[in-house]
């Protein structure tokens, strides 16, 4: 295969372009469960779309949620996937995506790095982030992330992780997230995170998509309808907390 070249001025303008293609994925770990959420808002440059999908459940027990340049990062899933189907713990899952990726871009990116440490003359490879949730061989549940700035090493989480703009989701996380949350309680918490992000940024938006695993090997997706009942239950709840502050005492 092989690969044209460009100039830095040109690779630089391409990652700014890549870097725009914001996003919230989340995943969350509860009482024996674990959600994943993202939005469905896609942009680059001044180009926006809300039908974007950005994750793949690949199996009862492991999803897959992508961030970043989605050219490219679904081109890395198309090559990896005769790798990791039918695989169902998530250890073999990212072990495997790891070894594609880095495989795809040291064939498509000759000449690249993973990271241009401060110079602007490297050329990087396009942004790409993956969170890999799911459960492993003796059924304990795990977060991962895999980014191409950290070439691709397996980054394990502690309760919940995020990629995109995980600014607004961590901060309200840390705040509200209680270990050992039943499967009904943990959606409303990240439903109600997507919403947040939403109202703070607006390169997050679009419809929301949520999938459930559960330790026993069981999984589901949640339906449009399922997450408007849950939206609206959270903005009752946020309007009762606001308007507390204003009760005369």
């Amino acid at each position: 295969m092989t690969t044209s070249k460009i100039t830095s001025s040109e690779q630089n303008s391409i990652v700014k372009g890549y870097n725009e293609n914001m996003t919230l994925i989340l995943a969350i770990e509860g009482r024996d469960c674990l959600i994943t959420l993202t939005d469905s808002r896609e942009q680059f440059n001044s180009v926006m779309k809300d039908n974007a999908l950005k994750m793949l459940k690949l199996s009862d027990t492991v999803t897959i949620m992508t961030s970043g340049a989605s050219e490219t990062i679904n081109a890395l899933l198309d090559k990896a996937k005769p790798r990791i189907q039918g695989k169902r713990t998530i250890s073999s899952v990212v072990d495997e995506l790891r070894k594609s990726f880095i495989s795809s871009y040291a064939d498509w990116y000759k000449g690249f790095n993973h990271t241009s440490l401060n110079d602007n003359k490297q050329l990087i490879w396009p942004v790409g982030v993956f969170l890999v949730v799911g459960y492993d061989v003796d059924s304990s549940p795990k977060i991962y992330v895999l980014q191409s700035v950290m070439n691709f090493s397996p980054q394990l989480m502690q309760d919940y992780g995020a990629g995109g703009m995980p600014q607004y989701s961590q901060y309200l996380l840390s705040r509200l997230y209680k270990k050992d949350t039943p499967l009904k309680q943990l959606i409303e918490l990240g439903v109600f995170v997507m919403n947040e992000t939403m109202t703070q940024e607006a390169s997050v938006g679009g419809p929301i998509k949520a999938v459930w695993m559960k330790k026993d090997g069981t999984s589901g997706e949640y339906s449009e309808t399922e997450l408007a009942e849950i939206t609206e239950k959270n903005n009752i709840r946020f309007d009762e907390l606001r308007e507390s502050f204003y009760k005369k005492t």
